[in-house]
C-alpha cells in the first residue's frame, strides 16, 4: 500500500496538478477565512468579490472543480 503525501494525490499524478490542487485549496481556505473575518455574509461576499451566488456556495462547499485558480485568484484581490 503506497503512503501518500498529499491527499490531492488521488486525484492526479501528475506534479503539477498536485501543486496546483493544493494551491487552490489553500486559497479557498484564506478567502473564506476573510469572509467570516469581515462578517459578510454570502450575498456581501457576492457584492465585494463581483461574484453570483452559486460561486460563493461553490467556494464554502469546497468544490475545487468548480472554481478556477484565476477566478480565485479574482477573488482575494476583490477582498481587500
Amino acid at each position: 500500500m503506497k503512503i501518500l503525501d498529499n491527499a490531492f494525490e488521488l486525484l492526479t499524478d501528475e506534479p503539477e496538478g498536485i501543486e496546483t490542487y493544493t494551491a487552490r485549496a489553500n486559497i479557498m481556505d484564506a478567502i473564506t477565512k476573510l469572509i467570516a473575518g469581515r462578517r459578510w455574509t454570502r450575498k456581501d461576499a457576492c457584492k465585494h468579490m463581483l461574484v453570483n451566488k452559486e460561486c460563493i456556495d461553490d467556494l464554502f462547499q469546497g468544490k475545487l472543480s468548480k472554481l478556477p485558480l484565476n477566478l480565485l485568484l479574482q477573488m482575494i484581490g476583490r477582498i481587500s
